[in-house]
């Protein structure tokens, strides 16, 4: 009888931990910085008396720099490499994501929300070839739903805490 080798078990959870680590990428990046604008936008209407077809621009905006970042992303290799654009991406997602409580101006609000549109695009698509590939390699496949839950992690938390924080009376700009 022989032992079995430490290194598959090594290999299995660098493969969980990859998977957990994408979810959590595209959980802050997409889930939270491209979907948080949902429930903040009521409150966010009601306190700056935005219309609802400035409302819609400033969504659009974001869907605009969403497609802008997934051709960006995919047109050539990137100068800085993939995990260093994944952080810069990841980093401006949570400042465009955090500047909107701090401006008020429509003009301000779309071009943050582009920008973060831009950014939630390379985190979504750079996690997931980092992760995949990664994954692929260990054999491990079946992890890549881990990876892809962070959407809905990221959306279900952000809305869960948006809605505790407004019934705790809390105005939509520290959301």
């Amino acid at each position: 009888m022989t032992a079995r080798p430490l290194v598959p078990a090594i290999e299995r959870s660098g493969a969980v931990v990859a998977a957990l680590g994408g979810l959590c990428a595209i959980a802050a990046g997409v889930g939270v910085g491209r979907f948080v604008y949902t429930p903040i936008l009521p409150p966010m209407i009601a306190a700056l008396g935005l219309s609802k077809s400035q409302a819609g621009v400033i969504a659009s905006a974001n869907f605009l720099g969403y497609l802008i970042g997934g051709i960006l992303v995919g047109l050539r290799s990137l100068p800085a490499g993939q995990r260093r654009c994944l952080l810069v991406a990841l980093v401006a997602s949570a400042l465009t994501t955090g500047a909107m409580g701090v401006v008020e101006t429509v003009p301000t609000f779309l071009v943050l929300r582009f920008v973060g549109g831009v950014a939630s695009a390379f985190v979504l698509i750079l996690a997931s070839t980092m992760v995949l590939e990664h994954l692929h390699e260990l054999g491990r496949d079946g992890l890549t739903a881990i990876h892809f839950a962070g959407v809905g992690s990221g959306i279900a938390v952000s809305a869960a805490l948006v809605a505790a924080l407004l019934r705790a009376g809390q105005v939509w700009s520290v959301l």
